[in-house]
């Protein structure tokens, strides 16, 4: 698994770095300090992030214990945070 590269001057980002812009809708590259754009793999985390809610509701249909539901949710919840950096991927701003 890789962290982004800059679509300027192709160095790869920190995983820190990365996590820190997690929620910007640009970001500015650490090396060569030019602005790249998320990619369009951004709206596929969208998905990712609704695997939460579903298993709550699946869970309602299975009579399992809110408290384990939520804990689930929170645990697969963060999961997708951290390693969102690895998913990421960014091009030149246009």
């Amino acid at each position: 698994m890789e962290t982004p590269t800059c679509g300027y001057c192709k160095k790869q980002w920190s995983y820190l770095t990365t996590l820190r812009n997690l929620f910007r809708i640009k970001m500015s590259c650490p090396h060569c300090g030019k602005e790249n754009y998320y990619d369009s793999t951004r709206s596929n985390s969208f998905l990712t992030l609704m695997i939460a809610p579903v298993l709550i509701i699946l869970g309602a249909f299975l009579n399992l214990p809110l408290g384990w539901l939520i804990g689930i949710s929170l645990i697969l919840i963060l999961i997708h945070f951290l390693l969102y950096p690895f998913r990421t991927k960014v091009r030149k701003a246009d």
